[in-house]
Order: structure tokens, then sequence, then C-alpha cells
């Protein structure tokens, strides 16, 4: 059986296509935020369940599961029927299964006749894929990447976790990173494991606990707040400092998304040449150099259930880079919805439109009260995350355009949600 894919992601799960770690030719759209399942909004959850027990002896196991995306049994392989997502299926010995009872990776392991049931539940993910396992009453969450073939640098789960690790030793809220394998003998493509969070992720709704006027400033509050916390981790030295260029960082932005246009479209639209001669003509002296976490925004946090509002891990860190931290900023501002404000594909959490959210000028200055940043070239930055925002979803509407898209009802609002980008990009910079 073949677990058929969930309703289309959102924006939500689209990647603000990093300077190092770019991928146009799987979707720069690939990717899932690390959120346990009943985390994600209702209408975009997912419930695709697999029950883990024994299998007959050359039967497949969870390796070729989340390896193939295929269920087989001893028949061979089938498929489920459309509205078929719940599936039983088993395995005997299985070396993934051992290491994560192990905690370990990096040995042999002594074969076990049996091992007890384990639950592997899929998020979601059309490239970057996140499981939540559950394991001797422990849950765990799994996140791998796509299959091969892969541009070199992309979807690098070993760096995504390395950067993880460095940035909890300096304080940053981040899940524990539990244990990384680059053997891709076992899930046929590297992956780590990291700790489950019992937290919540705003998008559509708004937890009870943050419902009343306090709660819902302080929930957009708490992010610029781990936002400026973000940007003052010392990059000048260590392994941090390594993992991106910031000298020509919003030079090589520029320059790289104007070349991408014509690689990823299919019409003209006179705007794009517009916007790139204005960015390129308006190039700001860069703010400084910080961890750049490329994708920050609400949605790609996880908050505590009770109040205050807290955030108990920033997630999601594929995109992350060394570079100008007004970058993060601008994309932060250009994401966050506001009462009035035009509504566009990168509106990802729209229940900041409501009544009792702060309003953009406001976060803007929370986060000076926190850096003390010079942001009177914000919108430089903030028509920057519109224009490449225009350029990453373009390429998901031609690729729509191709047949790659089966069933996408995301992609065909593209078609008008492009040039809205490019017209709030010229607004932003006028």
């Amino acid at each position: 059986m073949r677990l058929r894919d969930g309703p289309p992601d959102d924006l939500a799960r689209r990647r603000d296509v990093a300077d190092e770690a770019l991928d146009l030719t799987h979707g720069p759209d690939a990717g899932v935020q690390v959120a346990v399942l009943e985390h994600l909004p209702p209408a975009r959850a997912r419930d695709e369940r697999l029950h883990v027990g024994e299998l007959p002896a050359g039967g497949e196991d969870l390796h070729d599961l989340v390896r193939d995306g295929v269920l087989r049994d001893a028949g061979g392989v089938a498929e489920a029927p459309e509205d078929e997502v719940r599936v039983e299926f088993g395995c005997g010995h299985d070396a993934l299964l051992d290491r994560l009872r192990d905690g370990r990776f990096d040995g042999a392991h002594e074969p076990r006749a049996h091992v007890d049931p384990v639950r592997a539940e899929r998020e979601g993910g059309h490239s970057n894929v996140t499981y939540l396992l559950e394991l001797d009453g422990r849950r765990l969450v799994l996140r791998r990447g796509p299959r091969p073939p892969l541009p070199p640098t992309t979807h690098d789960m070993l760096r995504e976790a390395r950067i993880q690790r460095l940035l909890a030793a300096t304080g940053v809220p981040v899940p524990q990173i539990l244990a990384v394998c680059d053997d891709e003998s076992v899930l046929g493509v590297p992956f780590y494991v990291m700790e489950h969070l019992d937290g919540v992720v705003v998008t559509d709704t708004i937890p009870a606990a943050l419902a009343d006027p306090a709660g819902r400033r302080g929930l957009a509050f708490a992010a610029v707040d781990a936002l400026a916390a973000l940007h003052a981790v010392d990059v000048t030295a260590g392994e941090l400092a390594q993992i991106g260029r910031p000298d020509g960082y919003l030079t090589r932005q520029v320059d790289r998304f104007a070349t991408l246009w014509p690689t990823v479209s299919r019409r003209v639209l006179p705007e794009v040449d517009q916007v790139a001669a204005w960015l390129a003509a308006h190039l700001p002296a860069s703010a400084g150099s910080s961890v750049v976490h490329g994708d920050f925004r609400i949605g790609n946090l996880m908050l505590a259930r009770s109040a205050p509002a807290a955030v108990e891990a920033i997630l999601d860190w594929e995109m992350a880079t060394v570079g100008d931290p007004l970058a993060d900023l601008g994309y932060f501002i250009a994401t966050y919805a506001e009462p009035g404000a035009v509504a566009t594909p990168l509106e990802l959490t729209p229940v900041t439109r409501g009544d009792g959210f702060p309003r953009r000028r406001d976060l803007v200055a929370r986060y000076v009260d926190r850096t003390g940043a010079d942001v009177s070239a914000l919108a430089w930055y903030q028509t920057l995350a519109l224009f490449k925002a225009a350029v990453f979803c373009e390429a998901i509407h031609t690729r729509w355009l191709a047949g790659e898209r089966p069933g996408d009802t995301f992609a065909p609002t593209l078609t008008a949600g492009v040039p809205a980008l490019l017209a709030e990009a010229q607004r932003v910079s006028a």
C-alpha cells in the first residue's frame, strides 16, 4: 500500500531559499516544520499511522517505508483506496528500530528475535519529511531528507542537526538532537532524531491560554524577543562562524534570485526586472553578521501551551546561515499579517489579523528596543523577502503547469499570487 499525499502544504511549509542551499530542482517549497501532528491546524493535519509489529521473513521494513514511501506486504505492492490512510504494517528485526531503542547509531547491534510495537506517524512534507515515533512509551521525532538524486548542498540533514546542536550550546531554544545517522543504508538518506516537544504552533487559531489581549500581544512579542536573542549569538569565532559567508551576502541574494527567474518561469512579468533593479540600485550597507534563520516566522515557533507566551523552540533550520540579521527581520515583518494589509502568499499566520495583536510597526519597535538596530533600510529587506518569495512561488506554479504537482490546490492560486507578491514589493519599495 502506498501512503498517499495529504492536502498540499501551504506556504507555511515553503522555503525561503537560503544563500548556501538553493534547490529549485526539487522545489524550494520542500520541507516540513518539526511539530507533532496534533499541533498542526486541523485542516492541514494528516492521519497516516503505521503500527510496527512483526513481519514474515523477507518482508520490507520501516527502512523501505520511509525511503520509498511504499508499504509492501508479502504479496507485493498495492495501492490503497483513496480514502484509506491507516494501515497495519509490521517488521521483525530492523536496524533503525534497534538503533533508536539503544539511543545510538554508531555501532553494531545483535539481532533481536522480537521488538516491541513502535508507532510512526508521518506529519507531512513533500521533500524533507518528519515522523513522530513512539518507542517504549517515549515520543521522538525523526526528520529525513528526500530520496536521491539531489543537488549536493540541499536538504542537508547533518548540517541542520549540527547547527541546532551548536545553537543549543548558546542557549537558543531548539529541540534537543538525540542522534544523527549518516549511514544511508538505514533509510536511504541521512536523518536525525530529536526530542518531542509538547507545545503548539500557531497559524490559523490561537491557543486558549493566549486568546486574551495580553496573550495575543505576548505571543507576537515573544517571537520578536526570540529573534533578537538569536541575532545576539556570537558568530565571530568558533564553529558557528563557519556555517555561512556574511561578506557579500545581500549582493549574492539579489543576483541569485534575479538570475533564477527565467529558469523557473514560463511567463514574462516586467515587475520582476523592475524590483530586481531597485534592489540592486538601493543595496544597503550590511547591518552586521549574525545567525540568519532564513524562514523566521510565528509558524516556525513551538510555543508553550500555557500563559504567558514563551517560545519553547525555534524550528526548521534547513536554511540557516550567517548573514545580515535584518534579512530575518524583513522576512518576519513581510510574513506577519495585520489588519488592512494586502494579503499575499507570504501570509503564513493569518490569525494575527485579529484584534489584540500588535501591528508590524510595534514589532519593529520591539526589535529595535532589544537590539539597538538601525532599521532605516528595513523596507529594502522586506522588498527582498517579497521578491525571493515571488521567485520560489513561481517555481511552484511552473511545476504545477508542467503537471508535476497533481492535486495541488495552492499552486493554482499563484497565477495571481506571484504578481501580488511583486506588486507588494513595489509598494513597499516606493
